[in-house]
């Protein structure tokens, strides 16, 4: 067991329970005594101390503590409780509603390397993890590991991970078979693990194309496929089962945040958050700020959060983003500004309070 700040273990999986106390992210700030409506998580791309901070609904601190993570920008949202990937580091935070959060690292070492994708399965950790080249081709290495440090599988995996999802007792990974050397190339490409009977299955779809998300919605895999130019405006509908892809739905713009809530596949289509409905806009829930793109996106109980960092972000006062909560059923939404010491801080992950 390790505590904050104190003791490090030397195996398994380290867990830190505690609630948000301590020192304010800008020193000069009082914290609010309005109550908390997220909890944000801070971290830079280099550094590996970071800070956990309680925000009101105006942006305002309300707490904070320190916290060991390192480009914390790979998020789940599972069943409440916000899981948090270092990406170039083995530090990773689970953080629930009421401010509690664990500090956590995969497999024996923390020095090991970070993640591309993790998520949640009940106890179980999911995680695909930075390897590297081997033979030319980029591998991951794909752990699955219980609360305890108990590692159930850790095995090769010849993809490179933009997410990873469970659903219906599989994992799904998505992302892309890159090569190295003469013939270099990026192919979307999905895997898929049983948990009950570890199976495997692959498969590659077109070159010059990443799959950045995939969601689960019907039987159906929903992944937003980028090409090589960072444009993203398809969404591959791909058999869950067979991983062949049935058709391809195509956008006039952009596409980010693709979300499956409740029977319901919801997306970033440019500047608005949109219902999709047989293949197309239904209904357009909000527009974003101009300039902006979506980060992040979650759903609990009746309220979609869209987490959105704008792309010119204000630094004299401090904005970097905003949270936006969207209430389904009175079909309106409010607007959080995120601040973030941007001379400490590069990333930032939003976590609703428990609704």
């Amino acid at each position: 067991m390790k505590f904050v700040k104190k003791l490090a273990a030397v195996i398994g999986l380290t867990l830190t329970f505690t609630t948000l106390a301590g020192c304010s992210l800008l020193q000069r700030q009082k914290f609010s005594e309005k109550e908390t409506k997220y909890y944000v998580a801070y971290s830079h791309v280099i550094n590996k101390g970071g800070e956990l901070c309680g925000i009101d609904e105006d942006g305002n601190f309300t707490s904070s503590s320190k916290v060991n993570l390192q480009d914390g920008s790979k998020t789940e949202f599972t069943d409440g409780k916000k899981i948090i990937g270092g990406a170039r580091a083995n530090t990773h935070l689970i953080v629930d509603g009421n401010g509690n959060y664990e500090e956590f690292y995969l497999l024996d070492s923390p020095d090991y390397t970070g993640v591309c994708a993790i998520t949640m399965d009940k106890d179980r950790i999911i995680a695909s993890m930075n390897c590297g080249y081997s033979g030319g081709v980029y591998i991951n290495d794909f752990v699955i590991q219980d609360l305890s440090g108990n590692v159930e599988v850790d095995k090769v995996v010849e993809i490179f991970a933009c997410d990873i999802i469970c659903a219906d007792n599989t994992v799904y990974i998505a992302g892309s078979m890159d090569r190295s050397g003469e013939n270099e190339v990026k192919t979307g490409k999905v895997i898929s693990y049983s948990l009950t009977s570890g199976e495997i299955n692959e498969q590659m779809y077109e070159p010059g194309k990443v799959i950045d998300t995939v969601c689960a919605l019907n039987g159906k895999l929903y992944c937003a496929s980028r090409d090589l130019n960072g444009s993203t405006r398809e969404i591959y509908v791909i058999d869950a089962k067979t991983l062949e892809r049935e058709k391809t739905l195509e956008f006039s713009d952009e596409v980010a945040g693709l979300l499956d809530y409740k029977g319901d596949l919801y997306c970033g289509i440019g500047n608005k958050f949109c219902l999709i409905s047989d293949g197309s806009i239904s209904d357009t829930l909000c527009e974003l700020e101009q300039d902006s793109f979506i980060s992040d996106v979650a759903a609990l109980n009746d309220h979609i959060y869209i987490t959105t960092r704008f792309n010119n972000p204000d630094k004299e006062k401090s904005v970097f983003g905003t949270q936006i909560d969207y209430d389904l059923s009175s079909r309106t939404y409010f607007e959080t500004p995120i601040h973030m010491d941007f001379k400490k801080y590069s990333h930032f992950v939003v976590c609703p309070v428990r609704g």
